[in-house]
């Protein structure tokens, strides 16, 4: 045995690493580095698109340096690997009740939206998306104005990056952000690190200096509400002519992704607008010049004066916010015209009213959906055919969607895609569908690991960053969560436990995958963006530095009597410290000039009324809107 191997076994012998597991559930602090300088070693169960594997994961410098099989830790280098850095390393261990997963992605939020309750539910479902925006058709327009008193659109956006932030996920196509929470897919200066230190290498022998910062800019995702520039409430059949300010289609060939907000609705006129942006030919005059759109329908209102309650979303696809960049959203020169935009950088968003029937199209060209199905129900009263599109080899990213009609988290949009996806038995007997799939196997909903996939590589595929998140796996960014009961925390809540288990079809793996996607906040132990943990339960609180415990870096929450985590938002590496950008966002996440008090914003914030940030153990969000079917 090599001088090198004994060191890394005696680190193990001494760290009490001989097993794979810590006895008991949840995790714990085994070994602790007295530099914390983002070097770690997770030990326990995770979770890969390859299955469960007893894991050692290996974090250094924000980036997974290795993940092995516990029983291959002297296999292919690792112990030089660890050895190289292991005076300088933390280690967790986990026990068996726990789970480490990639931090979940969430492909569709509207985050600007996250201090407004959910709405009422009047019992009334609609056929389009402006039927509820602007009151088209005799249906009633469904107000959604930001909270006032939860202050701005950036301070809800804050609040609603933290509370994603707290639920597993770690990063979000959202249209709006903030910095230092959650990364945002859809802003260069969102990426945070590594991501952006990546994007932003020189290539091709070029001086990184010339690289600017409108090159990161087009390496991240096109978010568009409107693409058809109805966002006044236009509802076209048969013909094109939504407005002058349609995306451009032959521009978004170019772009790194693009993710439109297509065919929301069950309509014809939801259909018109899939034909609009996937068939060329479908509509090929363009409005006479100078011509604005015809907007007949604007006469159906019930209030012709009011404009749709929800008009932010419209910055989300046009507006540059100051301070902040994205990628630009081109604009036709032939308004009225269709195009097909159909490709691989494509994710629709919605895509509700799609038929069945052009499941083949999108998977012919690649193209990826993002799938919301709570607020698809709530407002439409069903869903797409989600077997029926992923027998169709489609690519299926999950979101949220918002707050006002969609799930808190990506976890409660977890239990509400398990549960719509469950076809009620016709009859006792098993039943053979074209793709070799018995409908008893649809009967028990979506299996656990496939809406993991969702939210973690399909997701990650959606914006374009395969391999970079959503994944563990060396080389790519460590944004992990754990998942585990902790001594103080309720095992069982509404929704979750081994009711989620074996609603997701039952089996070992099964029960892995069920207990990160449908875990509650309270079980959430530890959340970690490019390495640096940001949520920590306090059963790892060694994990932070006690000169971080005693300043504004970090902070700690009560989420009930029992349960309380830490929050280390402010707190950044000696490296990140270094960086242009990490003073920006220091600059930014401050009151009066003072570090940013999470713990006194969720106080405040509870006092005024404002929608939680969390939900109790045991419970389900406030309000939340419901995931039944009505169609």
């Amino acid at each position: 045995m090599s001088s090198r191997s004994g060191l890394t076994l005696a680190l193990f012998v001494a760290a009490g690493l001989g097993s794979p597991h810590l006895a008991g559930s949840g995790c714990s602090v085994v070994r602790t580095s007295t530099s914390h300088n983002g070097r770690l070693l997770l030990l326990g169960t995770a979770l890969t698109s390859q299955g469960v594997i007893d894991a050692r994961i290996l974090v250094n410098n924000g980036t997974i340096a290795s993940v092995l099989p516990s029983h291959e830790h002297e296999h292919s280098g690792w112990a030089d690997l660890v050895n190289d850095i292991d005076d300088h390393l933390t280690v967790v261990r986990c026990g068996p009740d726990a789970v480490i997963s990639p931090g979940f992605i969430n492909t569709h939020e509207h985050i600007e939206f996250s201090t407004v309750r959910p709405l009422a539910d009047i019992g009334e479902r609609v056929d389009h998306r402006h039927d509820w925006r602007v009151g088209l058709r005799g249906y009633t327009a469904r107000p959604a104005p930001v909270n006032e008193t939860a202050g701005t659109e950036q301070d809800a956006t804050r609040w609603g990056e933290l509370r994603h932030l707290l639920s597993g996920t770690t990063s979000i196509v959202g249209g709006q952000m903030v910095p230092g929470l959650v990364r945002n897919l859809d802003y260069a200066d969102g990426l945070e690190q590594p991501l952006r230190s990546w994007l932003h290498e020189c290539k091709d022998g070029e001086d990184d200096s010339a690289v600017v910062e409108s090159d990161l800019a087009a390496q991240v995702a096109t978010w568009d509400t409107f693409p058809l520039g109805d966002a006044q409430g236009i509802i076209r059949i048969g013909d094109c002519d939504y407005s002058t300010s349609m995306v451009d289609g032959a521009a978004v060939a170019r772009m790194h992704r693009y993710l439109p907000h297509v065919a929301e609705g069950v309509d014809d006129a939801a259909v018109n607008e899939f034909k609009c942006l996937s068939n060329s030919s479908f509509d090929m005059v363009p409005l006479p010049p100078g011509a604005a759109a015809s907007i007949h329908t604007q006469k159906e209102r019930r209030d012709d004066t009011q404009l749709p309650a929800d008009m932010a979303k419209a910055d989300e696809s046009t507006a540059q916010p100051p301070g902040h960049l994205k990628p630009p959203r081109p604009v036709t020169q032939t308004p009225g015209t269709s195009s097909d935009i159909l490709g691989p950088n494509i994710g629709l968003v919605h895509a509700l009213g799609v038929p069945v029937s052009d499941y083949p199209l999108l998977a012919a060209k690649g193209v990826s959906v993002i799938w919301s199905p709570r607020s698809n129900v709530f407002l439409y009263g069903k869903t797409l055919d989600i077997h029926a599109l992923l027998d169709a080899g489609i690519n299926v990213a999950l979101g949220t969607d918002w707050l006002p009609s969609g799930s808190a988290s990506m976890t409660r949009e977890a239990v509400c895609a398990r549960d719509i996806s469950t076809i009620k038995p016709i009859s006792k007997s098993t039943v053979a569908t074209d793709a070799g799939t018995s409908l008893n196997e649809k009967q028990r909903g979506l299996q656990a690991r496939t809406i993991w996939q969702m939210m973690t590589t399909n997701a990650a595929h959606v914006a374009g960053m395969d391999g970079k998140i959503g994944t563990l796996k060396a080389g790519a960014a460590a944004d992990i969560i754990i998942v585990a009961s902790s001594p103080t925390t309720p095992s069982k809540g509404r929704g979750l436990g081994d009711a989620g288990r074996e609603a997701s079809g039952g089996g070992d793996d099964e029960s892995y995958y069920a207990k990160a996607i449908y875990a509650e906040p309270a079980s959430v132990q530890l959340v970690l963006r490019g390495g640096t943990p940001l949520v920590i339960d306090t059963s790892l609180q060694d994990l932070v530095p006690a000169s971080s415990l005693s300043s504004s870096r970090c902070e700690q929450i009560p989420y009930s009597s029992v349960v309380s985590k830490i929050l280390c938002l402010g707190h950044a590496s000696e490296e990140q410290e270094e960086e242009e950008w990490y003073h920006y966002r220091h600059a930014v996440e401050t009151v009066a000039g003072k570090p940013m008090s999470y713990a006194q914003l969720i106080r405040d914030h509870h006092a005024a009324g404002v929608y939680p940030a969390f939900y109790p153990p045991g419970e389900i969000p406030e309000d939340e809107p419901s995931c039944v079917s009505t169609r």
